[in-house]
């Protein structure tokens, strides 16, 4: 689905004030994955995860406008 472009615009907005606040207060957004249920991986999950990082691959933040 299309964004219109006042929503885009307030996304980059907020974009822009929440970029000034991580330099202002001198932090970095950190991704982690969690698996609560296991101490230890399961192997099938555990080569899911090799595979996937055989392959280029980034995290992408994204943020859309709640209705």
């Amino acid at each position: 689905m299309e964004q219109n472009t006042q929503n885009l615009s307030k996304i980059e907005e907020f974009s822009k004030k929440f970029n000034d606040l991580l330099q202002e207060y001198k932090v970095t957004p950190e991704i982690h994955l969690d698996f609560p249920d296991y101490k230890n991986l399961p192997v099938d999950v555990q080569l899911a995860l090799i595979v996937i990082n055989n392959h280029k691959n980034t995290f992408v933040l994204n943020f859309k406008e709640n209705e």
